[in-house]
């Protein structure tokens, strides 16, 4: 039966998992890519520090990787919020990959926008990065939907 109420305890649970699980797939991603583990993190840090966090000399520092940190938890929340409003109906299958569609079309906007605000994002419009943001939009979907608990009638 398809349910028009969006349960708030396990979206919130989804999202927190996502506040871990897409830093970690953004630095794996790095690595494979930029054999660096800390790139994205400089790169968000610097949409408020400015990029002189992003430069070769520059190891992320505590400040660095908490601006970042707290950035990518909204960014999460964010999407995480959006995408189970839009894909709770529907049940996990469609939750995994409806999650991961929506993932890449949030790639899209977000970072193909960025650049003209922030030119030295242009270092995330590689399509590695658009993977990480594909397996955490399943992810997201995914949690959500495997948590979710049908009210009964």
């Amino acid at each position: 039966m398809l349910t028009s109420q969006l349960d708030f305890r396990a979206s919130l649970i989804s999202c927190l998992s996502g506040c871990g699980f897409f830093p970690l797939a953004l630095s794996v991603v790095s690595y494979f890519k930029f054999d660096s583990f800390l790139l994205p993190f400089q790169i968000i840090a610097s949409f408020v520090l400015g990029p002189s966090v992003i430069s070769a000399e520059s190891n992320a520092s505590f400040p660095v990787l908490g601006y970042a940190l707290l950035i990518l938890s909204l960014w999460c929340f964010a999407f995480g919020f959006l995408t189970h409003f839009l894909l709770h109906r529907w049940g996990i299958l469609v939750g995994i990959v409806g999650g991961a569609l929506l993932g890449l079309c949030a790639f899209a906007i977000t970072f193909k926008m960025l650049p003209y605000f922030f030119e030295w994002s242009r270092a995330f419009l590689r399509p590695a990065f658009a993977v990480a943001f594909l397996a955490f939009g399943a992810w997201s979907g995914g949690v959500y939907e495997s948590l979710e608990e049908e009210p009964e009638n």
